[in-house]
């Protein structure tokens, strides 16, 4: 019973410290307004979806703004549940993320093709998020946040995308 006990503590404990707020809310208001002074926005992820998932609401948000807003797929997320029975997952997974394109309205759209679970192991990953990047010019970068994994989001390429985009920017 004691141990019950304290595994519920423990939980609410841990609840309580993920939900509390980091900044005051006039100052996250503040940060927002001026995050939307961005013109050139490059938003990098894992696979197709994750930016459905996470940040779709911003990135529409700075397109409304007048920014202009790449998108930089680094796999196709051929290794993902296939709920729907594609024949060929990378491919729909792809065709799914232009739909999201005309929906959310970022003006670029690139998929890299590297392997699912296998994004960081490419030599060539850096380098090609660096060479997109001196091109595109971006003012602000968005990316997975490697320092705070938390579910639903713990997935390799999502940390290591994260951290490989951190190190070089």
């Amino acid at each position: 019973m004691l141990i019950a006990l304290l595994a519920v503590m423990g939980l609410v404990a841990w609840v309580v410290l993920l939900t509390r707020l980091t900044v005051p809310p006039k100052q996250a208001l503040a940060g927002g307004r001026a995050m939307l002074e961005h013109r050139r926005v490059l938003a990098v992820v894992a696979h197709p979806d994750d930016a459905d998932w996470w940040i779709a609401g911003t990135l529409r948000r700075f397109v409304e703004e007048g920014a202009e807003v790449m998108l930089v797929v680094a796999s196709n997320g051929e290794k993902g549940p296939n709920r729907n029975g594609a024949q060929n997952l990378a491919e729909a997974r792809k065709e799914e993320q232009r739909a999201a394109q005309q929906v959310i309205g970022y003006q670029r759209l690139l998929f890299l093709e590297m392997p699912d679970r296998e994004v960081v192991k490419q030599p060539d990953f850096a380098s090609r998020i660096h060479e997109i990047a001196r091109e595109f010019k971006p003012t602000l970068l968005i990316t997975f946040d490697p320092r705070h994994p938390e579910l639903p989001y713990l997935h390799p390429d999502h940390e290591g995308v994260g951290r490989v985009v951190r190190e070089w920017w």
